[in-house]
């Protein structure tokens, strides 16, 4: 889990969200809601959104990238899903006593 001595500020961690899945976590200094970000179509990709979760987490948000394969036979559904339950959880660990437990569930229907 992400718990641990200080805080990482503007810095990445990587945890595993599930056995052999990988999730860069960046811990910005404000009571933000987390953000989640899934990287595209291709496989375990997330270092593409690196470059904004360092911005994200300047702002304040903490901010959650997995990996995650849309190769798989339910085309990448059981990570995504591992990924929504993991950052609600760290969340907590990361911004304990603040809003980040209780992430934002807004969609916009298109």
């Amino acid at each position: 889990m992400v718990a641990g001595p200080g805080r990482v500020t503007g810095a990445s961690r990587v945890v595993e969200y599930l056995p052999g899945h990988g999730m860069d976590v960046y811990a910005g200094s404000g009571d933000a809601r987390p953000v989640l970000l899934w990287h595209g179509r291709g496989p375990d990709e997330r270092q593409v959104l690196r470059p904004l979760a360092q911005l994200a987490a300047e702002m304040g948000l903490v901010v959650f990238i997995p990996d995650w394969r849309p190769d798989t036979a339910n085309g990448g559904r059981t990570e995504l899903l591992a990924s929504v339950e993991f950052a609600r959880s760290a969340a907590v660990a990361v911004r304990p006593g603040t809003r980040a437990a209780r992430p934002r569930q807004d969609h916009k229907s298109g």
